[in-house]
């Protein structure tokens, strides 16, 4: 394994797994069953867009804005008193995405992608379009997060991220065929789709 599907598994604890339940309305079990099937149409989306040399170089270089990334404090809202709804990808969304729905970060990762992924998100994960895409929004900055650590500690050339995150949205569907055998025939549709290359 590449070491970018290892980053987001081990950022996505179960303290965190609540978190994101919290912050999209739902249930540990639901949201947990929602990441599941999110995450390698998220993974297999970017990789399409990086089997391009030059999309893959935007990408990496993207990733080097999440690098520092440490868990999902960044990401997600504090739940102290007087947090709001100041920091974090849902808390910030104009600052950190640019304020434009998929605009911004996930623009430049997902390209004209992007609509793809975002529907085979919202029929992989069961949630509808809005929470689909607030877990859109958490995903792929774990992914940047994962991919700016695979270069740092195994040196990872840029025209090698395409084939890293292909090979981890397998790995991905496969886990989420085994924890959901519902969504096996149903996700694998949404992967042949979100993997072909954008045209």
């Amino acid at each position: 394994m590449s070491g970018i599907l290892d980053t987001v598994r081990q950022q996505l604890t179960p303290e965190t797994i609540g978190q994101i339940g919290q912050q999209l309305g739902m249930d540990e079990a639901t949201t947990r069953q929602a990441i599941a099937g999110a995450l390698p149409v998220v993974l297999g989306g970017m990789a399409a867009r990086a089997d391009d040399p030059v999309t893959a170089a935007t990408i990496e270089a993207e990733s080097a804005n999440y690098s520092a990334l440490g868990g999902l404090g960044g990401l997600i809202p504090g739940d102290s008193p007087g947090a709001g709804s100041s920091g974090g990808v849902l808390g910030g969304l104009g600052s950190i995405l640019g304020g434009g729905g998929l605009g911004g970060i996930l623009g430049n990762v997902l390209g004209g992608n992007d609509r793809v992924v975002e529907d085979g998100v919202t029929q992989a994960s069961g949630l509808d379009s809005p929470r689909a895409k607030q877990l859109m929004m958490i995903l792929v900055p774990l992914v940047l997060a994962g991919i700016a650590r695979r270069k740092s500690s195994q040196g990872r050339a840029a025209a090698q991220v395409g084939p890293d995150l292909r090979s981890d949205a397998q790995s991905a569907q496969a886990y989420a065929e085994r924890k959901a055998p519902q969504i096996g025939g149903l996700l694998g549709g949404i992967m042949n789709q979100v993997m072909q290359k954008p045209r």
